[in-house]
């Protein structure tokens, strides 16, 4: 993902392209790299929720 503005859509389909090809046969290095991508990414969609939360509340 592009440096920049943070896209939760973007993002959250990311995420999804990264689990489906977790489901494929993929080096240990390959892993490691989109597991610490997805990880990333879930910790920015969640503080984008808990902003979003915090300004409705």
């Amino acid at each position: 993902m592009a440096k920049g503005e943070f896209n939760y859509d973007k993002a959250l389909q990311r995420i999804k392209d990264i689990s489906e090809k977790l489901e494929s046969d993929v080096s240990i290095e390959e892993l490691e790299k989109m597991i610490k991508e997805a990880k990333e990414l879930i910790i920015k969609c969640k503080e984008k929720l808990r902003t979003l939360d915090a300004e409705l509340s």
